[in-house]
């Protein structure tokens, strides 16, 4: 099923503040160009990292998280990676976009203060998963708290294309 991602002005056309968290599924990622793009750089990912089209995630102010914990093994290192986002909406838009989304592992390029950052690689695509949050009160927020998560060998890398 063909991803379309959530389009900010029809699924969630008051969210004051919000932040964006972009993702694209790993069969849309042209491996090659990203490794050859990683490969020539030194935690600054300059090339387009082998994607035609990011899918946008608007998640609620505050609402969103990213976390890299260092796990030490007899194996070597490797980093726990966990995204954490709100989405206040709830609609068939939404739920398809949500159910087009089950069973794929992705990556993610999140900006936060300005510093763009490629989360996961196509050897380690991350996870999906969702929960639906009816609220208990009127005023309470309605929609899907979705998470992000996976395992890298390596930190995630800046990401400044270079054109």
């Amino acid at each position: 099923m063909a991803l379309e991602g959530f389009n900010i002005d029809t699924c969630v056309p008051s969210l004051a503040g919000a932040g964006t968290l972009e993702y694209v599924p790993l069969d849309e990622v042209d491996t090659a160009a990203f490794e050859e793009a990683l490969l020539a750089s030194s935690y600054n990912q300059q090339a387009d990292a082998g994607v035609s089209t990011w899918y946008p995630l608007p998640y609620a102010a505050g609402s969103g998280s990213w976390s890299e914990d260092q796990q030490d093994t007899d194996q070597g290192a490797h980093f726990r990676l966990s995204i954490n986002t709100f989405l206040p909406a709830d609609s068939t838009v939404v739920r398809g976009e949500i159910n087009a989304m089950r069973h794929r592992r992705f990556l993610l390029r999140l900006t936060k203060n300005g510093t763009t950052t490629l989360i996961g690689s196509p050897e380690r695509g991350l996870r999906f998963s969702s929960t639906f949050e009816s609220g208990s009160e009127g005023g309470d927020n309605r929609g899907h708290r979705m998470q992000f998560s996976g395992v890298s060998l390596q930190k995630s890398p800046g990401y400044v294309p270079v054109f």
